[in-house]
């Protein structure tokens, strides 16, 4: 189904009255994109789709979508084998981005310091000529260094 057509759908779903029919039709319009009717349009093919029926009991419950593991005795090996590749290529990731994170953060810090430590600072114009920097300029840019600082050395958050 196309990005478009899902929120369309969602949409035509929310405005259905709550005694709506169990069946919407799917066709593709005269501009060439996906849409929905509570009736099939004359001189169209439409492709009738079911829909699951919505809860009218107030104490209906969801259906539980989680994303936890599956049960371990209800893989096959060649899953098994996969979740644990998948497992461990996550865990790969997670150790690579907090590597990133510290030397990112070391490299912010250095950064700060130099900013706040040195009196006069050069720097490259867009032209390419060398020139110091102005006070206003280098507390600015103490600020933002600062702000990097603050958000790139902050702890991750807890999952």
């Amino acid at each position: 189904m196309r990005a478009t057509a899902r929120p369309l759908l969602l949409a035509l779903l929310m405005l259905l009255p709550a005694a709506q029919a169990d069946t919407v039709w799917r066709y593709v319009g005269p501009d060439g994109e996906i849409a929905y009717a509570t009736q099939p349009p004359d001189g169209v093919n439409a492709e009738a789709v079911t829909l699951p029926p919505t809860p009218t009991d107030a104490n209906a419950q969801e259906p539980e979508t989680s994303m936890a593991e599956p049960p371990r005795d209800r893989l096959t090996p060649a899953q098994q084998a996969a979740l644990e590749g998948l497992l461990a290529a996550d865990a790969e990731r997670a150790r690579e981005a907090a590597r990133l994170q510290t030397a990112n953060c070391d490299r912010a810090r250095g950064v700060l310091e130099r900013l706040s430590t040195s009196g006069r600072i050069r720097v490259r114009d867009a032209a390419g000529q060398e020139r110091a920097m102005t006070e206003e300029e280098r507390q600015a840019r103490i600020q933002q260094a600062a702000e990097v600082v603050a958000e790139t050395c902050a702890p991750a958050p807890a999952e």
